[in-house]
């Protein structure tokens, strides 16, 4: 198999928690995303994420966590944090996901905040590594079911 361009594939960036451990880290990421890779902070808003990493890291995207997304329907501060970040994401050039959307009107009101991107049992299940290149595979001809 081909390799495929790391302009392809995204890692998903998850935080640390000590100084010396984010010094490594943001220099590893540097270098990756020099290749193309494309850079993703996971869980966005909780443990120790911070805002200073959007200034620090080379990112593209932010994964708003899932937390946010189950709060917003019966929480109006809950729904002004996800529409301020998915704001301020689009106002600093970044694509946003919304983590654990299971619902049409988690989807909706995301749609009316300006997201665009999702992911949550409301469109797949999740899937293994192995399956999902198969179904990938299988889909665009590349295998056809035999080994």
């Amino acid at each position: 198999m081909d390799i495929v361009s790391s302009k392809l594939w995204t890692g998903n960036f998850v935080n640390f928690r000590s100084l010396q451990e984010g010094r490594n880290t943001i220099c590893k990421l540097k270098k990756l995303s020099a290749t193309g890779l494309q850079i993703s902070i996971d869980d966005f808003g909780t443990g120790f994420s911070s805002l200073a990493y959007l200034l620090d890291l080379p990112v593209n995207e932010v994964k708003i966590d899932k937390s946010f997304i189950f709060a917003m329907i019966k929480d109006p501060k809950a729904e002004k944090i996800v529409e301020t970040i998915i704001s301020m994401a689009q106002h600093l050039g970044l694509f946003v996901i919304a983590e654990g959307v299971e619902t049409i009107d988690q989807r909706d009101r995301l749609i009316n905040m300006g997201c665009s991107r999702f992911q949550g049992y409301l469109f797949h299940q999740p899937v293994a590594q192995e399956d999902y290149l198969q179904q990938i595979c299988v889909k665009d001809g590349l295998y056809d079911g035999q080994q």
